[in-house]
């Protein structure tokens, strides 16, 4: 019986593992599946013995056994939704992605003159002492905005910001907890429960939910830059065998423009918050805004009976169209259906809403509807160009990615199971597998387990680096950008004579793709400079010549004085592109470079 047990154990994980169904009580096995159980566990276990006689040899062991960066969790068992996950809208009800929604919306419109988009914002004066902390921050250099806001110091949060976002955040739990502003706001802030003691179980969640956000999971979420450490997959790396969960979700990157092969967020609160920021940045993709028309018009439907002037949907639609600075047909510009006006009523833009379509609206076919927007009612998905010109104007409304958010991505996808099998690389280094482990690295770290030992140095090793790094014959010079820098500005300050490479450590260089920033460095370098060497999506090494062409560096005859290379962040190791003798390179530094990125 215990044989049989165990046996059943191991066979359930492997088979898990390699994607073979998993017999789930013991009473289903007869006697041939248990026959054929003991021979695969004979096997896995020869290989076992085979691994324990071996010796395995660990390549950059501090990053490949890094207790953070190496593990796994695979779910198993029954799927349920997390608590608070509901996608109830009535009054007094918050669903668990409401809480990040509005904590995020009011951190990305800290400039008042950035449109909304979010119904229920906070009052005038938390919104305008939030909007003074955030100036205060980017001044003391505790925030920043570029590439986007992104949080510099986490002492600096707690102290300057996170009060004035409790007190925002109360007015959001005003009606779904029945407490005075000041005892939540002093429960959200110094976690006193004193007032906790009448609320129920839900009314609780909330509270301890938002104070979570405001305590760990924001800061978190706000220190990682876009596209650097989390984004959204792209049309041309999603594939069929790509999980649901990784199409619809933020994902994970291993650096600049660079998402991870097959890990996701496994926390559920980061992956909620990941995602509401990926979004927003990016704007719905082409599949995700048919995917929200499609939710749109069948919510219409469900209203079928009623002017569609008056239905939930349409008002919503007409909503989101006036907030991206445009009109639909039959209201005016404000949003107010034609017959409700009053005669002799002016129609024309509000204030502030061409800048906010010249800023966010592009394209050729969106402008020539701007002020004759096609109602709900009209809109045809299978009309490409219509649903083409709309996606342009609503691709990146705020309330438009929120909408999809709540109503399609989160209640599809964001499900949690009865158990998870946990495991990490750290048991590579163990002794439950290899019987000798060797390991190497060429940065100092002893994150390593402690059954393979104390960590041998290099004698002098760290000394020759720091002493190389600072010595003024090497490091000429250093130079902080100046408030208000986009990456452009650093390529062309890169671009100089006398410069022949620019090697992006820091991951400044966002918002285009290396070939994009090769076709800014050929602008501004010298004409000396024939070409530019930069790595292709496929990791291969590429120049840019000054009439368009593109080859391969090995088919190309430049001098290396010649030529300009971009090492983008995700090659800054790892990649050899030959140089001229007295190259010199320009290095970018960044809040998350570590001294393993700069040896």
């Amino acid at each position: 019986g215990n044989k049989r047990q165990s046996a059943r154990r191991l066979l359930m994980e492997v088979k898990k593992r390699v994607g073979i169904k998993v017999v789930t009580s013991a009473h289903e096995l007869d006697s041939k599946q248990l026959a054929q159980i003991n021979t695969e566990v004979e096997i896995v276990k020869s290989i076992l013995d085979m691994f324990h006689s071996g010796i395995v040899l660990l390549d950059e062991v501090d990053l490949l056994l890094h207790p953070l960066k190496s593990s796994l969790h695979w779910p198993v068992g029954n799927k349920r939704l997390p608590q608070l996950a509901s996608n109830d809208n009535s009054p007094g009800s918050t669903a668990r992605w409401d809480i990040p929604h509005f904590l995020i919306e009011t951190l990305l419109n800290w400039d008042s003159t950035r449109p909304a988009g979010l119904p229920g914002s906070s009052e005038a004066s938390a919104a305008e002492a939030i909007k003074s902390a955030v100036l205060s921050g980017i001044e003391a250099l505790a925030m920043s905005t570029r590439p986007h806001l992104t949080l510099l110091s986490l002492s600096w949060y707690h102290r300057q910001l996170l009060p004035h976002l409790a007190r925002a955040a109360a007015n959001l739990l005003r009606l779904r907890v029945p407490l005075p502003d000041s005892e939540i706001v002093s429960f959200l802030t110094t976690g006193d429960s004193a007032a906790t003691a009448t609320l129920g179980d839900v009314e609780i969640q909330q509270l301890a939910l938002t104070r979570l956000w405001l305590d760990t999971y924001l800061p978190h979420v706000l220190a990682a830059v876009h596209r650097v450490r989390y984004g959204l997959l792209k049309p041309t790396e999603i594939t069929p065998g790509t999980a649901r969960s990784r199409k619809l979700l933020a994902v994970p990157f291993v650096g600049k423009d660079a998402p991870s092969a097959t890990s996701e967020f496994s926390h559920t609160d980061i992956r909620i918050g990941f995602t509401i920021l990926a979004y927003r940045f990016e704007g719905l993709r082409s599949s995700d805004f048919r995917k929200l028309v499609s939710a749109v018009l069948a919510d219409m439907e469900k209203e079928a009976g009623r002017p569609f002037t008056q239905r939930a949907a349409n008002k919503l639609w007409v909503t989101w169209v006036v907030s991206m600075g445009a009109r639909v047909k039959g209201f005016s510009w404000t949003g107010i259906p034609f017959a409700e006006m009053a005669r002799g009523t002016r129609d024309e833009p509000p204030p502030g809403a061409d800048s906010v379509w010249e800023s966010c609206v592009i394209g050729e076919s969106a402008t020539a509807i701007r002020s004759q927007v096609w109602p709900l009612e009209a809109v045809d998905l299978r009309d490409d160009d219509q649903i083409a010109a709309l996606e342009a104007i609503l691709r990146s409304c705020p309330g438009v990615c929120i909408h999809y958010l709540g109503r399609v991505v989160f209640p599809a996808v964001l499900v949690n199971s009865d158990a998870t099998l946990q495991v990490s690389a750290q048991e590579l280094g163990g002794p439950a597998i290899f019987g000798v482990r060797v390991g190497f690295s060429g940065t100092p770290n002893d994150l390593t387990p402690a059954s393979m030992g104390t960590t041998a140095y290099d004698p002098l090793c760290d000394g020759a680096i720091i002493t190389r790094l600072t010595d003024p014959r090497v490091v000429t010079a250093a130079t902080e950008l100046p408030p208000g820098w986009s990456p452009k500005d650093l390529l062309r300050r890169a671009a100089v004579p006398g410069r022949h490479a620019l090697i992006d450590c820091g991951a400044l260089v966002t918002g285009m793709s290396n070939h994009e920033a090769a076709q800014e460095l050929l602008k501004a370098l010298p004409a000396t400079m024939s070409g530019v060497v930069f790595l292709s999506d496929q990791h291969e090494r590429q120049v840019l010549l000054r009439d368009s062409r593109i080859l391969p560096l090995e088919h190309c005859s430049l001098d290396p004085q010649c030529r300009f290379t971009f090492f983008d962040h995700v090659h800054t190791t790892g990649m050899d592109i030959p140089q001229a003798a007295n190259a010199v390179a320009v290095l970018t530094l960044g809040k998350d470079v570590l001294f393993r990125d700069l040896a």
